[in-house]
């Protein structure tokens, strides 16, 4: 039976436009986040498709550079599932964002409100009602995971809730957090050794303080490890992994020769609204492609003006051969001739017919 995998950190979100509610935990270094977000920014029609995406990508950007670098240990992703059409785009744009941020490594876990409240039996007849339900199940249970004293915001309630559902009913297996001694003590979190407690030089960057130092001559620290009192922080290495991550995705970008000719820069606050804005299009780059499209137009034209002269000129022959244009043009003053026959018409003949 193969190993089952072990996660790093994990995201819980309860969608919504006016109170998003995220609850993060990263099991390796034991931090926690929860907030409510107003993703909304006063736009009138923000359940449209173009709008919704917009506000996503601004809500994960200030959410991203939070959480930054924990964030990028994120290998699963709890999000209640919605049944209304405006709240599915919302959630559709949530997870197809992160899926492409977080490079595809992520674990989608979509979970119905009914399934969560039944579990933990949080149901009511109103929806008010729920919602007090579960700030009151978050507040009288400590033990859950990203727990607060005093929580009242009904959204990252129920966010925490989803993300402890999801560990609890789908087993997932998260990394021991790293194993902390206190004061007295401190272990290297590289290769285990028993540190030893020093004091930084007069000319080092922080002189006069205190720092625990790796004995072990093979391990890659080879002496600072962390300031004393400093043990429960990250790694310092954690702070550079997001300028390491930018400046290898910049290296493999392929930069592209100029476009023939440029568009002005418009200011960010003149920018249309998305649905009104208009779209780029070939002809403003390519002035040979205009020139093919208009020689098209004007061949069409030369034909439709074609099909115009003949369907002209048949229309004139019926006339001239069926019948007159008024009642006192007689056929036999314009030489009619009957077409089966070829015998002149007279005006008793054609009013017979």
């Amino acid at each position: 039976m193969p190993k089952k995998k072990q996660h790093g950190a994990i995201l819980a979100i309860d969608p919504s436009y006016r109170g998003l509610g995220v609850a993060f935990y990263n099991a390796h270094y034991s931090y926690y986040f929860t907030k409510c977000y107003d993703i909304c920014q006063d736009y009138k029609r923000f359940s449209t498709y173009t709008v919704v995406i917009k506000l996503v990508g601004d809500f994960l950007d200030e959410f991203f550079e939070t959480l930054d670098p924990f964030i990028w240990d994120t290998t699963v992703l709890v999000i209640e599932s919605q049944y209304k059409k405006a709240m599915e785009r919302l959630q559709d744009a949530i997870v197809n964002q992160l899926y492409c941020r977080l490079e595809g490594k992520i674990k989608t876990i979509p979970v119905a409100a009914y399934t969560w409240r039944e579990y933990y039996s949080l149901s009511g007849p109103k929806y008010n009602q729920r919602k007090k339900l579960s700030v009151e199940f978050v507040n009288s249970n400590p033990q859950l995971i990203c727990w607060l004293p005093g929580l009242k915001d009904d959204n990252i309630c129920e966010a925490i809730i989803l993300l402890n559902f999801a560990i609890k009913k789908h087993s997932l297996a998260l990394i021991d957090p790293m194993d902390y001694d206190n004061d007295q003590s401190h272990n290297c979190p590289t290769c285990g050794s028993s540190c030893t407690s020093r004091v930084s030089g007069d000319n080092a960057k922080h002189p006069g303080r205190e720092y625990w130092c790796c004995p072990n001559p093979s391990c890659p620290k080879k002496g600072f490890v962390c300031f004393v009192g400093e043990e429960n922080k990250a790694p310092s290495y954690l702070t550079k992994r997001a300028y390491q991550r930018k400046q290898s995705t910049m290296s493999k970008v392929k930069v592209h020769d100029a476009p023939p000719t440029k568009r002005p820069y418009t200011p960010a606050a003149t920018v249309a609204p998305p649905s009104t804005q208009r779209p780029s299009t070939p002809e403003d780059n390519t002035p040979w492609l205009l020139g093919l499209i208009k020689k098209d137009l004007q061949e069409f034209h030369d034909d439709l003006l074609s099909e115009l002269a003949t369907t002209n000129k048949f229309l004139s022959v019926l006339c001239n051969n069926y019948g007159a244009s008024y009642s006192t043009d007689y056929p036999e003053k314009r030489g009619i001739t009957d077409f089966y026959t070829e015998e002149t018409l007279s005006q008793h003949d054609n009013n017979n017919k």
